[in-house]
């Protein structure tokens, strides 16, 4: 089990992590059943609203990326600025279907404010997209 209490554990073959972040994506369905009402967040928040913490340049950082929903809540969650290791490889497009987790490591060493949102056309345009930031 990775550590809670800010990284630094030395059992052999454990990686170092800083940090864990779970990021929820989901279509949330706020008048049962009208287009109107529903809301596409990350984290039950839209447009930029999601308050993810200030990461630290060379922070080692943990993703547990989670999708919920039905079958219109097929995500690709995206950042821009960084990649992560998933499963063995480098990418920054992770694919999240309803009732899934992938959980993706991230080395923050990239200063700046960057992006983080699904790459569907739709879903963007209606709100899931967040930002956050490596000092």
């Amino acid at each position: 089990m990775p550590p809670r209490d800010g990284g630094n554990d030395t059992r052999p073959g454990q990686q170092r992590l800083d940090r864990e972040l779970v990021l929820l994506f989901m279509i949330f369905d706020e008048a049962k059943g009208e287009e109107r009402g529903l809301m596409h967040g990350i984290n039950g928040f839209i447009f930029g609203n999601l308050p993810l913490p200030l990461l630290t340049n060379g922070e080692q950082v943990r993703w547990y990326v989670l999708g919920m929903g039905n079958e219109k809540d097929i995500h690709t969650a995206h950042w821009h600025g960084k990649t992560l290791r998933v499963s063995g490889r480098h990418t920054d497009v992770i694919e999240v279907f309803p009732g899934s987790m992938v959980t993706a490591d991230m080395t923050a060493d990239n200063p700046g404010t960057w992006l983080l949102h699904c790459h569907v056309a739709d879903h963007l345009n209606a709100g899931m997209v967040a930002t956050y930031t490596i000092r």
